[in-house]
């Protein structure tokens, strides 16, 4: 998209070539109007106010001490979590992603927010920005991540060859619909899908007789294990009663 004014766009461009390498071409498609937007200076702020992603970012390498390849990273990472939470790709697992790369997961939230705000300011201001940069329902969104950690779970019992993965699976999803998922007013609707997830598949395992630990269920969503220990003193009496 920008290989024809590489110097005027390279942080872009540096950007595009990170996408390429990671993710499938779905996230990397939708990706590129944003960062047309955020990281070159050829959209016209208009009367946006906003600081510009780009130089956000900028400050980051500046006053933080981070290096090129960190700032690029973390400029990919943090724009396809906010084109996530527009439901404009699919549901995107990120926290992985950043600990493979050696990211800081503050830094990621941070300047999601940042692209996120940007992005829907420009939306507003400009007629001819047609892709719809604006905040969606919060049921959707929650319909969207569940279905993408189930099968996030699915893949990782399988690589673990987990025994009666089938039975445990099924299992899951038959105890989320009891707990009234994916629902905003369900038993445990205040819980962010990841935790409710892994909380219901380690109670799931245990009733079951399942050999899968919480250290494990932990590394499938991305917590550490004594992440586990608070969502599990919420919910776990919860879940069981939907059983």
């Amino acid at each position: 998209m920008y290989r024809a004014n590489e110097k005027t766009n390279l942080r872009a461009n540096e950007i595009v070539k990170e996408m390429e390498w990671r993710f499938e071409g779905v996230y990397v498609d939708a990706a590129l109007e944003a960062l047309h937007i955020c990281f070159t200076d050829e959209v016209d702020k208009g009367a946006v106010k906003l600081k510009r992603p780009y130089h956000q970012m900028r400050d980051m390498k500046s006053k933080d001490g981070k290096d090129d390849v960190y700032v690029v990273s973390v400029s990919a990472v943090s724009t396809l979590m906010a084109l996530s939470d527009f439901c404009l790709v699919p549901y995107f697992i990120w926290k992985g992603v950043a600990d493979s790369l050696g990211l800081e997961r503050n830094d990621c939230i941070k300047h999601k927010r940042h692209i996120k705000r940007f992005l829907q300011a420009m939306y507003l201001a400009h007629d001819n920005i047609v892709t719809r940069y604006a905040a969606v329902p919060l049921l959707r969104l929650r319909a969207q991540a569940l279905d993408s950690l189930f099968q996030g779970l699915r893949k990782s019992l399988e690589h673990l060859e987990v025994e009666r993965r089938e039975e445990l699976l099924k299992e899951v999803n038959e105890r989320l619909q009891k707990l009234g998922e994916p629902g905003l007013l369900g038993d445990l609707g205040d819980e962010r899908p990841d935790t409710l997830t892994a909380v219901v598949t380690l109670v799931v395992a245990e009733d079951l007789g399942i050999g899968i630990s919480k250290e494990v269920v932990a590394m499938i969503f991305h917590f550490s294990t004594g992440g586990m220990n608070a969502p599990m003193r919420r919910c776990a009496h919860i879940v069981r009663a939907r059983a």
